[in-house]
């Protein structure tokens, strides 16, 4: 499994990404702090860290404080396969406006990752 880190000012992203799925047939867990969803041979694994801010370096995290207004909530995304991690973003509406930091030194906006993914 790989790892990126989703970074956005939602405090309840993982219920509204929750919802962006919650029609579809894939088996979907939900709870408070955590969602995972296993589509046919992948699964993605979301769960809510704040410690993650930790991780951060300094300018990484002014670089964050002067792009969104109010306090930052950290998503630790594990995922089988970057294919499904790039239709997972591309289907999630809720993460429209996030950050990710792809754990390689490169912190982007949602866009500019996809297109690089």
């Amino acid at each position: 499994m790989e790892t990126v880190i989703i970074i956005s000012e939602d405090n309840d992203l993982l219920k509204k990404i929750n919802q962006d799925w919650e029609k579809s047939n894939f088996n979907i867990f939900f709870e408070k702090d955590k969602l995972n969803i296993e589509f046919e041979k992948d699964r993605i694994y979301l769960d809510k860290n704040n410690e993650i801010e930790g991780d951060f370096e300094e300018n990484e995290l002014k670089y964050l404080k002067n792009i969104f207004s109010h306090s930052l909530s950290f998503y630790l995304i594990s995922y089988s396969d970057k294919t499904i991690l790039k239709y997972f973003l591309t289907e999630s509406h809720s993460l429209q406006n996030t950050y990710i930091d792809d754990d390689h030194d490169k912190l982007t906006d949602i866009n500019s990752f996809l297109k690089d993914l």
